[in-house]
């Protein structure tokens, strides 16, 4: 599964993913449960991996709770390649911001 590969990685050489794109509807695990799972992870390189969330959804309490499970970005159904290009960049010059300030 997608968490023990997770699992795995942040025991070990292979290196914790920069990014998830998660979509909130899957068939085998929705990704509420993907993220309440990867939350419980003993995995304490997992804060170096931002969550992206795909969604369709307009539910105000799914976002919100999204958020408080570590979800970095939301975008929107149908995903576009500017999409994706835009929320790539917001996430890698976030980040770049916060080693300079010595936050991350």
């Amino acid at each position: 599964s997608p968490l023990q590969i997770l699992q795995h990685a942040a025991q070990g050489p292979v290196p914790v993913p920069d990014v998830i794109l998660l979509d909130l509807e899957m068939a085998i695990m929705n990704g509420i449960a993907f993220l309440e799972a990867f939350q419980k992870l003993d995995c304490r390189k997992k804060d170096q991996t931002a969550i992206v969330l795909l969604t369709s959804s307009v539910s105000a309490r799914d976002l919100e709770y999204a958020r408080t499970l570590g979800v970095n970005l939301f975008l929107s159904k149908p995903l576009t390649h500017v999409a994706l290009d835009i929320a790539v960049q917001t996430l890698f010059d976030s980040r770049q911001r916060r080693v300079v300030n010595g936050e991350w």
